[in-house]
């Protein structure tokens, strides 16, 4: 009953667009993904690593239901003419962290230090190591990134050594579970051992 605003009409005429193009990342629906992760990925499809306007940026985020003070920093560069999407490392994964987070982050930790460094990152997830989503978010970022980037060469690396880092990760998680305060020693972990 009452008017709505002309923003509410772009917000939705931008998401019945990203809905009829049915964007998928290997084969998963756009929607089955995290907020930041559908933001970053669409981001990438329509502009790159270009910078954009500040009003675009804004019903981009809120397509998603993000306000600009979400992405802003931690996943947008601002600069005088507009934003523009960062592929740098997060300062830190938990394993709250969105699926395009935690792939900065191993291109990040494989570019410093290798199978070992990124295999930390994923144990830090504390998610199953062959999450479809996060190496469908790898994926996309390989085909979107120019051959030449740092962050495309990382993760193509990346994902090229992928058992190897996921055998790792698990046992790092496995360490760092049995390290823990709560963990209990049974019988057949002392079998095993002897």
């Amino acid at each position: 009953g009452s008017a709505a605003s002309l923003e509410r009409y772009l917000t939705l005429a931008r998401r019945s667009v990203r809905e009829a193009t049915a964007l998928r990342l290997d084969e998963i629906p756009i929607e089955t993904f995290d907020a930041l992760t559908r933001f970053a990925v669409f981001w990438m499809r329509l502009y790159g690593r270009t910078v954009v306007p500040k009003g675009e940026a804004r019903f981009l985020a809120q397509v998603d239901n993000l306000r600009l003070e979400d992405v802003r920093g931690g996943l947008l560069a601002e600069s005088g003419s507009g934003f523009r999407l960062l592929l740098d490392p997060p300062a830190s994964i938990s394993p709250d962290s969105a699926e395009f987070d935690v792939a900065r982050a191993l291109a990040g930790a494989f570019t410093a230090g290798g199978t070992d460094a990124a295999s930390n990152v994923l144990a830090k997830w504390d998610r199953p190591v062959d999450d479809e989503h996060l190496w469908a978010v790898i994926g996309e970022l390989v085909a979107q990134l120019p051959p030449s980037d740092g962050t495309a060469k990382a993760l193509t690396a990346l994902q090229r050594n992928a058992s190897v880092v996921q055998n790792l990760a698990k046992g790092v998680a496995i360490a760092r579970a049995e390290a823990g305060p709560e963990y209990r020693p049974t019988l057949f972990d002392v079998i095993e051992g002897a």
